[in-house]
């Protein structure tokens, strides 16, 4: 999780955190859905993964940057891909999901934990955006201010448009120079607009709700989420700028299994009711619920099988000169 989104930085700021942020317990529950996009990524990345080992075997041991870490169960996922050698440092824009992370790293309750039981890890609060933020955090560790390998699955649509430059500058300056990498993972365009199209059919058609949307008067901000989803190529030419001299993308499909009705209504409901797109038009968070439940009605009515098919793209950003 990062700070933030389109609106101003302190609306959204307060929505992610309340959203997420000071919520770890709602964030670990609805978060299936990134879970299986991890494992896709990391199925795409592995040889991008074993790159990495073979060039830290000839270095000594390596430093991974996980930035977005969340509940940290993807830290711990990567972890078990890359091996004991490698130190993973998690970063996060939040104070609660870093202490949620402590804390259930420390007692083993982290999914996938036994797997990596001798990977020294270390959890961290920092601003990606701010200039200096991920060498402050590699100095805490002891490191000599270098990443070997900087990671983010399905984090950076927190960022704020005009912050994505500066992380990716940030993230440009902390890798190593003669092997460093960082592997990115972002929603692609478009794999909801499945979903999407039907919240716009219930906002604009429901006999009770169309009269609140003034007639599905969701705009382009509710297809965004109010977040900045910039395409593939969008993101290379960012990271071109930032200095990384080679981009390579690949598009993974994935799906997300939702188990019919209630497996939707679940999703919808336990991730999407405080949304400022549903704040603007709905009366309080019952509300919302109330109308993320018909959605999930309607979607479930009209989906072919129980599972939404999705996609994300993978950038491979290379600091080698």
């Amino acid at each position: 999780m990062l700070r933030s989104a389109r609106r101003s930085a302190a609306q959204w700021a307060r929505h992610a955190h309340e959203l997420c942020g000071h919520r770890p317990d709602a964030y670990v529950g609805n978060n299936a859905m990134q879970s299986a996009k991890v494992d896709a990524a990391l199925f795409a990345w592995s040889a991008a993964l074993r790159d990495a080992q073979v060039a830290m075997m000839q270095a000594g041991p390596g430093i991974c940057m996980d930035i977005g870490c969340g509940d940290g169960a993807n830290t711990l996922k990567l972890a078990s891909a890359l091996g004991s050698d490698w130190r993973l440092v998690g970063v996060d824009v939040s104070e609660p999901m870093i202490a949620h992370c402590r804390r259930a790293h420390e007692s083993g309750t982290l999914p996938a934990a036994s797997a990596v039981h001798l990977a020294p890890f270390s959890w961290h609060c920092a601003d990606v955006g701010d200039e200096g933020a991920l060498a402050r955090v590699l100095a805490r560790c002891g490191s000599l201010g270098c990443a070997d390998l900087v990671t983010s699955f399905n984090a950076l649509h927190w960022l704020p448009e005009a912050q994505h430059p500066d992380m990716l500058r940030n993230v440009r300056r902390v890798l190593n120079q003669e092997a460093g990498r960082a592997l990115i993972e972002i929603e692609a365009a478009g794999s909801m607009d499945g979903m999407f199209s039907c919240i716009e059919e219930v906002a604009r058609t429901h006999e009770r709700w169309a009269p609140r949307f003034a007639g599905g008067a969701l705009g382009s901000g509710w297809a965004a989420r109010g977040f900045y989803r910039p395409s593939a190529a969008e993101y290379g030419r960012m990271a071109h700028a930032a200095g990384f001299s080679r981009v390579r993308c690949t598009t993974v499909p994935h799906t997300s299994r939702h188990a019919g009705e209630a497996g939707v209504r679940s999703r919808l409901v336990g991730a999407w009711t405080q949304l400022p797109s549903l704040a603007a038009h709905l009366r309080d968070e019952h509300e919302a619920r109330e109308f993320l439940v018909d959605v999930a009605t309607a979607f479930s009515a009209g989906a072919q099988q129980d599972e939404i098919p999705l996609a994300c793209e993978l950038l491979l950003l290379d600091a080698r000169p």
